[in-house]
């Protein structure tokens, strides 16, 4: 069960976070996405802003590795880290990060999402 298996990774990653000054999804939004996934089932998620990767292995989690989510992220730091949670998760074949800052990787982006998620550089928008 890929949920037992990352809850010890989604542990550890809240508590990097917090140490790290990371944001990342507090609880109460985590419930409510939890909520949204399991009522929509989304095949295919767009997410702009990775951080350390949280958000898209709770996606994967929650969704049971039934997914595939592309996401952003441009800061080398995070991506590292990014990288090295997915790769820990067993999630490297469903989670695809695009390196860069996101006007521009999008650009050559193409396909339909059924969800997307905004999660980067707030105070831009």
């Amino acid at each position: 069960n890929i949920l037992k298996e990352n809850k010890s990774l989604i542990l550890e990653m809240e508590e990097y976070a917090k140490e790290n000054s990371v944001p990342i999804i507090h609880k109460e939004v985590a419930e409510l996405l939890r909520f949204i996934l399991d009522i929509h089932k989304p095949k295919r998620i767009l997410e702009i802003g990775c951080a350390i990767g949280y958000s898209s292995i709770f996606f994967a989690t929650v969704l049971g590795g039934d997914v595939e989510i592309i996401t952003t992220e441009r800061n080398p730091v995070m991506l590292e880290k990014a990288y090295e949670n997915i790769e820990k998760a067993g999630l490297k074949d469903k989670i695809k990060i695009l390196v860069g800052d996101a006007a521009q990787t999008l650009k050559d982006l193409y396909g339909e999402f059924d969800m997307i998620f905004i999660d980067a550089a707030k105070g831009q928008y």
